[in-house]
Order: structure tokens, then sequence, then C-alpha cells
């Protein structure tokens, strides 16, 4: 099927965009994993060091406070077999001024982690944009591309414009488009059944199509 060359070529330049986003994707999903990896390895050493020195701490407080005899190595597993009376006095007393790490708690199973989420947006200050909230944002951003370009087509005007991290719900996408309607200043010229071009009022659509994607 013969295509015209203008339909060809931006048929060319979309798919070009959605492969650029594919592999930003990608590599986005890559970084991700390797950084949960890495804070889960953190977590594990720091849980099993944790464990080792409230072990180690507890022996030697026990056998300080019992004034228990030091017995013979028989189990080459325990460490504190090892450990001569003194040398426990000299640990405990040195001991005593060492702040001991924070005991790490870990939720019961069928705990909500939302209480979590919400400690931390409250410590770190973190606003939620709602979904009228972003749709707003964005049509100033889509007027702010107008004005400076002249035009944009409404079949990528997402893949184009939006680069936030939030995903792009329908309940945008509604808010998005009964904005432009609303907006008296922006018209939407159509080009097909599908395609149109947003452009401002006053300005000739045609012609705007034709330098900006002709």
């Amino acid at each position: 099927m013969n295509l015209p060359s203008a339909m060809k070529e931006e048929m060319d330049n979309l798919k070009l965009e959605l492969r650029d986003l594919k592999l930003a994707v990608s590599k986005d999903l890559m970084e991700l994993r390797t950084t949960v990896d890495s804070v889960i390895g953190d977590m594990i050493s720091l849980i099993e060091r944790q464990k080792s020195l409230l072990t180690r701490v507890e022996g030697l407080e026990t056998r300080a406070q019992g004034g228990l005899p030091v017995a013979a190595p028989s189990d080459p597993f325990n460490a504190f077999a090892y450990v001569d009376l003194s040398e426990i006095e000299d640990s405990t007393e040195e001991i005593e001024g060492v702040e001991t790490p924070a005991i790490i708690e870990v939720q019961p199973n069928g705990s909500n982690s939302s209480d979590e989420l919400e400690t931390n947006k409250d410590a770190g200050d973190v606003r939620v944009l709602s979904d009228e909230d972003l749709a707003a944002s964005f049509l100033e951003l889509i007027g702010e591309h107008i004005d400076e370009v002249g035009g944009i087509l409404n079949n990528v005007l997402y893949s184009k414009l939006w680069r936030r991290e939030e995903e792009v719900t329908p309940t945008i996408k509604k808010l998005v488009k009964a904005g432009l309607v609303a907006d008296e200043s922006i018209l939407l010229h159509k080009l097909s059944k599908l395609r149109g071009l947003y452009y401002r009022k006053g300005g000739d659509p045609d012609a705007i199509y034709n330098e900006v994607y002709g």
C-alpha cells in the first residue's frame, strides 16, 4: 500500500520515538532492579551483623553476672567457651560505652504498609499530585508547546510531551481533553477521522501542519 510521503515520514518518526521510549524504560527497569538488589543485600548484611553482636553481648553479660567458671572448649562453635572471665569483665566495660544498633522491626504477616508509606511521606514532605493537578500542569505544557512550535498533533500529544514519572490515567486524559475543549484560544483542526492538529485561534492550521510536520 503506497502512503503519502508526509504520512510515511510521520509513521517512521513515531516508530523511532516508540523505540527510544522502550529503550529508556528498559534502562530504568535495569537500574531499579540493581538498586533493589543492593538494598536487599545491605539489609541482610545489617541484620546478620546485628544478630551476631546481640548474641555476643547477651552471652558475655550472662557469664559475667553469673560468675560461671570457664569450661573446657568442648564445642568448637561456642565462641564463649574460649573467653576467660577477666576478658569477659573487660569486654563488658567496653560494651557499656558502645551504642548497640537499633533492632529492625519486621512487620507481621498481613500488616498494612500504608502507615509506613504515610510516615515516610510526612517525614520527607512528599506531596502526591492528584489527577487534576497533573492534568492542569500538562495543559500548561501543551499551551507553551503550541506557542513555541505552532501546533501539536493529538495522536502524539502524550508520547511527545508527557515526561513525568506518573502514569497517564484515563481520568487524566479526560481532564486534558475537556480542558482543551474549554480553552477557547486553542482549536482542533481535523486532518482525518482520528488525527487532528491543536493550534492557537487565528492561526492557519494547514500552514502550521506543513511547517511543523510537512
